[in-house]
């Protein structure tokens, strides 16, 4: 009989594989034959499809097994990095960046953790047990904006005649608006949004926000260049400086490119005496030199946020200037921070405007010393709301922004901080680089003031600006109640609709 033949033959290659895997400096490696299904070490059976993990093996050393993820293309999100390896047991974590209107919820690997931080989410795997593609679960916002070109066009080639639709998270009562990067027309500037495709509706500055009750159709406002004729200018690094302009434009839209080199830089004196009523900076503009609109007749500038240099100086002797319109095309770098309660407490006051109200104004004392939800039941006919965000930058243009929405009736109670006394008795009219760091999210506010009443203005916008470079970006759609002072992401809110 052949039975015990074959049984000595089996136990002799048993015998050699032992042999071989206890031998110093030998592997073996286990992969998964198509048809294979393998168990990992918590009992779940994974791999179960072989063209998920094709080529990545899990190598047996007989000292530890090295386990690789790999994340899935998902809609919503974006990684520097989706392939991560770690030892048999150890954690893996991920870092993606959810685009705006998005956020993670969850993956398909058992055990994975979502912290939520300012600039990025990170996805934590804890002790890895076996190799993976992995799918992460995000979930798009039930808002979205349609932004329509108008006469510019798509930059993705698409028909110009649809709209780019732009989800939001509503995590703001009122929602940012996108920065329009979607869109080109050649020879103009795209200037803000308006909620009416013939312009008769509302303005909004790009990045600013806009009620979403009052509808989310926007319709790109597009600004017509200059004619070069009117302008000389000289060779700057990879582009030209501005050095004259002789024409009578009452809206004078500074080109973006003269004979096709971005326009970086105006001289001094180059628009000196200019007559023109409203002027309009390119985007690729990053220096105005001191006293380049010496002495000129506008009472309005439309910029954008990424300028290097610019100074009060610059506007010297410029008495009718009282508008100054911010277009946003960097994204914020303060979302999700302390800064940033204040367009959101802005936002709760706008829309109690008509309402009767009960304001509370000050530093983080009042931003923490109040229980407004008390103050409510005990003065049922105001509505509260605690505008307290910073003591150390001027009270006085936050507290001319908040009279405007007030009206007969209401009350506001201001608890100065005395450490902050000069600031917070409105001693001095300049504004100052935290002032911008508190609108950055809301440019549109300072749109409302008349700039001739308040000093250091272009000056203490340059602060801020330059303290910006350098800092990562984030998203609008951040709360900042979603964190503590720290920015670290906290289980609870870390102030409620009142603004405490």
């Amino acid at each position: 009989m052949q039975i015990p033949f074959l049984i000595h033959r089996a136990l002799l290659i048993l015998l050699i594989l032992m042999l071989l895997i206890s031998a110093p400096g030998c592997s073996i490696s286990l992969t998964n034959p198509a048809g294979w299904d393998r168990q990992s070490d918590t009992g779940q059976t994974d791999l179960t499809d072989t063209q998920k993990l094709e080529g990545l093996d899990i190598q047996a050393t007989g000292k530890e097994r090295t386990v690789r993820l790999v994340l899935e293309d998902t809609e919503g999100i974006h990684t520097e990095k989706s392939i991560m390896e770690a030892p048999a047991g150890e954690d893996i974590i991920f870092s993606v960046i959810p685009d705006e209107g998005y956020e993670v919820i969850g993956s398909d690997y058992p055990g994975s953790e979502i912290l939520r931080l300012q600039d990025e989410t990170q996805i934590l795997f804890p002790n890895v047990r076996y190799s993976e593609v992995v799918r992460i679960a995000t979930r798009r916002s039930d808002i979205s904006f349609r932004c329509y070109a108008g006469e510019g066009e798509r930059t993705d080639g698409r028909p110009s005649s649809e709209p780019v639709v732009v989800p939001m998270l509503h995590n703001h009562l009122r929602l940012n608006t996108p920065d329009g990067t979607f869109f080109t027309r050649n020879g103009y500037t795209l200037t803000g949004w308006n909620t009416q495709p013939d312009g008769s509706g509302a303005c909004i500055g790009l990045g600013s926000r806009i009620d979403p009750a009052k509808g989310t159709d926007l319709y790109a406002c597009w600004e017509q260049w200059s004619s070069q004729d009117s302008f000389t200018w000289e060779e700057y690094g990879d582009g030209v400086a501005i050095t004259s302009f002789d024409g009578t434009d009452e809206r004078l839209v500074i080109p973006e490119r003269l004979e096709g080199h971005p326009v970086r830089v105006i001289r001094e004196n180059a628009f000196a005496r200019c007559q023109a009523e409203t002027v309009v900076f390119p985007k690729s503009l990053t220096i105005v030199e001191d006293g380049a609109f010496r002495d000129s007749a506008m009472s309005e500038v439309i910029l954008f946020d990424d300028l290097k240099k610019i100074s009060d100086y610059s506007f010297a002797g410029c008495t009718r200037l009282q508008t100054l319109r911010i277009n946003a095309c960097v994204k914020p770098v303060y979302a999700g921070t302390w800064y940033a309660t204040f367009p959101d407490k802005m936002d709760r006051l706008i829309l109690l405007a008509d309402q009767q109200k009960l304001i509370l104004f000050s530093g983080s004392s009042t931003r923490f010393g109040y229980d407004c939800s008390l103050l409510e039941k005990a003065f049922p006919e105001l509505a509260p709301c605690n505008l307290g965000v910073f003591a150390y930058t001027n009270a006085l243009p936050q507290l001319d922004l908040i009279r405007m929405f007030c009206q007969e009736g209401d009350v506001l109670v201001h608890t100065p901080e005395f450490d902050a006394s000069q600031r917070q008795f409105c001693t001095s009219a300049n504004l100052d680089a935290s002032f911008y760091c508190m609108i950055e999210e809301d440019y549109d506010l300072i749109r409302l003031l008349d700039i001739r009443q308040y000093g250091q203005v272009f000056t203490a916008m340059q602060e801020y600006l330059s303290g910006r470079q350098g800092m990562k970006e984030k998203r609008y759609d951040l709360s900042p109640a979603d964190y503590d002072e720290d920015g670290n992401p906290v289980p609870e809110k870390s102030y409620n609709t009142y603004g405490d």
